[in-house]
């Protein structure tokens, strides 16, 4: 045994053989494909599907060899699969999942299905509202199976506050931009009202806290630059420091 594998995989040969009042001391195996073995139960993998010719010979105590056992052994084709590129994308959007198989008349599965218009075929659209990894599994003849993922990351939308006091009471302090840190190559400029450059920032780890160099900037209306990147068109518009 076993009669059935699946191509490329470990797989342990055994065999159940005896020799009546002696001991087995030696044991040979053709394993169809033109290796053998000499181990009881040595494993083998088969780089190709197709039906193989399994012989084993043994060798008793007193050295009187068995007659030949043959074993047709059926190798069942490995699905090979890649799930494909994983995305970035801004959130609702549509994609096609670009997933390739090495045939295609395994039964494929998506998991979890969240947002696919089809998570039982090898390439569905999917309509993106969070991030998430997906995983493709296929499965051929004799349950033979490969697993891939991909992930999806979305980027939400970005929508600078238009105000803010840098007051140091607690609240609105810092000009903080909800879900800029998702867009991680961002830079952002802001300028005062004679085009001099008063914050500039690659990323938005630290949110900016109203100052240039240190110092306080005085109250009133300055004007950002934001560039995400990505594809994305630039964003512009105005804040306002209050105290």
């Amino acid at each position: 045994t076993p009669a059935e594998l699946c191509q490329g995989v470990e797989t342990l040969f055994t065999e159940s053989s005896t020799a009546q009042n002696n001991t087995i001391e030696e044991w040979y195996w053709l394993l169809g494909d033109g290796s053998t073995s000499t181990q009881q139960t040595p494993v083998k993998s088969y780089n190709r599907p197709g039906t193989y010719n399994v012989s084993l010979t043994i060798k008793d105590g007193v050295g009187c060899y068995s007659d030949t056992a043959h074993q047709m052994v059926r190798v069942h084709a490995q699905p090979v699969i890649d799930a494909g590129r994983s995305f970035v994308v801004a959130e609702g959007s549509v994609i096609n999942f670009t997933a390739n198989s090495n045939s295609f008349n395994y039964n494929f599965t998506w998991s979890p299905a969240i947002g696919l218009n089809d998570p039982n075929i090898l390439n569905p659209t999917a309509t993106v509202t969070q991030d998430q990894v997906y995983t493709l599994t296929a499965v051929g003849d004799f349950n033979c199976s490969a697993t891939d993922d991909l992930t999806v990351k979305i980027l939400r939308n970005v929508v600078p506050p238009n105000a803010f006091s840098p007051n140091g009471d607690g609240i609105n302090d810092t000009w903080t931009i909800k879900n800029l840190l998702d867009y991680t190559n961002a830079t952002i400029s802001v300028f005062d009202r004679y085009g001099k450059r008063v914050f500039y920032s690659v990323g938005y780890n630290t949110p900016w806290d109203g100052t240039v160099g240190g110092k306080p900037l005085p109250i009133g209306t300055y004007y950002y630059l934001i560039e995400l990147r990505n594809g994305f068109s630039p964003i512009k518009g105005s804040v306002t420091i209050v105290r």
